[in-house]
């Protein structure tokens, strides 16, 4: 925008009688290729290669943006100054896949057998609440108050249950370096072991970078995160030069994608970790495969070829073998054209040997979405080995002008919702990988953005309703969609409703950690915020009206009607009540003050709130049988904000 903004002014001061040779006005030119995408990759042998390609890499770029700031300045246009930072042209960014149910799962998580942090767990007889600075720890039966781990300055806190420990993962508070010009990103991980009946602190761990996510398959805890380049023996956790491998993408990013493995199964902690040149956004973990999705690169953004680079608007997919008690093993790299909306947009089939990528993807002025296809490539059929990991098909381009709201890959069938006015919904066939078949698409009102494998071959979409508007919807209030999925592909719709007005918000159509199913009594448990429809039936405005807040309990496979409502509104002090008023967007909202979280034992359901918890019945009215309510702390109106 800087760029287009410099040739607008320059191109309207020529209009006013004064006269420019055409290539002053055109920026200098990149003497340099445009970087192209490597399938294999290599680390640094040494910490001395390392650092020479860094000042290599330094020296091409300030030369580069050395020219640019000659070139406005000569346009009368002030200096680059700090934004010619090497992080300034970055551009913004089938199994079954069901809720897996185990006692240490707890809440809602992608792939059996890989479990994700969340701010609440249980294990046999222990339920664990992350608040905003603590973790509390209650008696499974009976809600009976164990211990409050008070984490410090610790925010953002995300919980794992391994067997008799808990794992911890959080940021404190962003601190300046010591000369001020920089402020430093850090992350923890403090893992308590249980002794006697009480946890306590067993090791701390701290991490440079800015953490992303982690995985728990077993007795391995994979902690994804990205940092900036670290100046040799300057890191926190000594990451060998060694286990960085060079990028695959030769640009100018200037961070590191690194995969530390904590391995929890001896007696002592042992840790492995390795990177790789670039920036990941998003990730997506097997039992037998971590993929990293980046996309875009960093390079000179004054370059013109990048409007017309497929690679620099497009992303990259990196994967990673795994194994038990080691560290992650670098097996490939393919790019895709678009942008996935997140984790949920990938699958991968039984046997481990094809990812599926449904991706929407734009050429500047149209969108459209692919379900793109990939796997290993032998490059000797002859000898089976020497295989690389490629994008091997795709299916034909569908929901043109529409962007993917909500993905679900469920026996070897991918179910896809896009939105532009109305919910598309795409059912394709992948029993033949290499061969992905449209099979039928069902047009609705609104959108689902998030989909849930029911049984009786059921898909329940959990999303927002929508009001025409031209060629705009405004999003008006919740909307439940009940499908009946058939083996011909064909999805019909049994039942939808709608509830409240703009505003409302569906905690799970956000973050699938938020949906509950109860697979044994076949109901579901969903935080919600309803405001009321707007008085004057103006669609682009707000009631700030609230009509209910807490949790919503459903028996969907005979009614979306809820058969229960749970609340801990009465538990709200009045100094934090104003955010029940806090009306969301369906993208990002911010986190409820009330219910977050619902989790399902023998007794019944388990509310959770940063106020307390309650112990509900199983069945209707669902009343509640114990209660515990949490010491109040100074941040107990604190709410993160999703994005």
């Amino acid at each position: 925008m800087k760029f287009l903004t410099s040739i607008l002014s320059v191109a309207v001061l020529s209009g006013c009688g004064t006269r420019h040779d055409q290539s002053s006005i055109l920026p200098p030119e990149i003497p340099l290729p445009l970087p192209v995408l490597k399938t294999k990759s290599e680390t640094f042998s040494t910490c001395k290669e390392l650092v020479q390609w860094q000042t290599e890499k330094d020296k091409l770029w300030e030369n580069n943006a050395g020219l640019y700031s000659q070139w406005l300045n000569s346009q009368s246009r002030v200096s680059l100054g700090s934004s010619t930072s090497m992080n300034a042209a970055a551009p913004s960014a089938a199994s079954s896949q069901g809720q897996a149910s185990s006692a240490e799962a707890s809440t809602n998580i992608q792939i059996p057998g890989v479990d994700e942090p969340d701010i609440a767990k249980m294990d046999q007889t222990r339920i664990f609440f992350a608040r905003t600075s603590s973790v509390e720890i209650l008696e499974r039966t009976g809600l009976s108050p164990v211990q409050t781990i008070n984490m410090g300055d610790l925010r953002n806190l995300n919980l794992l249950v391994h067997k008799n420990r808990l794992l911890v993962i959080g940021t404190p508070g962003l601190r300046p370096i010591l000369d001020n010009s920089e402020i430093e990103f850090s992350f923890q991980v403090h893992i308590f072991a249980r002794t006697e009946g009480e946890y306590k602190l067993e090791k701390q761990l701290n991490f440079d970078g800015t953490y992303l996510d982690a995985r728990l398959i077993k007795d391995d805890f994979l902690i994804i995160a990205t940092q900036e380049l670290p100046k040799v023996g300057k890191q926190k956790n000594k990451l060998p030069c060694e286990r960085i491998h060079k990028p695959l993408i030769d640009g100018f990013d200037r961070n590191l994608t690194v995969v530390h493995n904590v391995h929890l199964g001896g007696k002592k902690l042992l840790q492995e970790s390795t990177a790789i040149v670039g920036r990941g956004n998003q990730i997506f973990m097997t039992t037998q495969h971590l993929y990293i999705i980046a996309t875009g690169y960093t390079w000179f953004y004054w370059d013109p070829r990048l409007a017309s680079d497929r690679l620099y608007n497009n992303s990259v997919v990196t994967r990673f073998d795994l194994a038990p008690h080691h560290s992650p093993k670098f097996s490939g790299a393919a790019g895709f054209d678009g942008r996935i909306r997140n984790q949920l947009s990938l699958g991968e089939d039984d046997r481990g040997q094809h990812l599926f990528i449904a991706a929407t993807v734009s050429d500047g002025t149209l969108l459209s979405n692919r379900l793109w296809v990939f796997a290993d490539k032998s490059q000797n059929p002859h000898e089976g080995f020497d295989t690389t990991f490629e994008l091997v098909a795709s299916s034909e381009p569908f929901g043109e002008r529409e962007d993917i709201r909500s993905v679900r890959f469920m026996n070897h069938r991918a179910y896809i919702v896009t939105f532009e006015k109305t919910d598309p919904l795409f059912a394709f066939d992948l029993s033949q990988p290499l061969r992905p078949r449209l099979m039928s698409h069902l047009e609705i009102p609104g959108f689902s953005a998030y989909l849930h494998p029911l049984p009786e071959n059921k898909l329940l979409g959990i999303g927002y309703h929508t009001i025409a508007d031209n060629r705009f919807s405004w999003l008006s209030g919740i909307q439940l969609s009940l499908f009946q999925t058939a083996e011909d592909g064909v999805v019909r719709t049994i039942e939808q409703r709608q509830f409240g007005g703009r505003g409302s918000h569906v905690d799970a159509g956000h973050n699938h950690h938020a949906f509950t199913f109860d697979q044994a009594r076949q109901i579901v448990a969903l935080p919600v915020r309803v405001f009321a429809a707007s008085s004057d039936e103006t669609p682009s405005h707000y009631s700030n009206v609230l009509e209910f807040s807490g949790a919503w309990i459903l028996e969907p496979l005979k009614s979306l009607e809820p058969v229960g409502r749970l609340s801990h509104s009465d538990w709200i002090p009045e100094n934090c009540r104003w955010q029940l008023k806090t009306t969301n967007w369906w993208s990002w909202a911010t986190e409820s003050i009330d219910i977050r979280r619902v989790l399902v034992t023998e007794e019944g359901y388990i509310s959770l709130s940063p106020f307390g918890a309650r112990l509900h019945l199983g069945t209707a009215p669902f009343a509640t049988k114990s209660e515990t309510r949490f010491s109040p702390t100074e941040d107990q109106c604190a709410s993160n904000v999703w994005n």
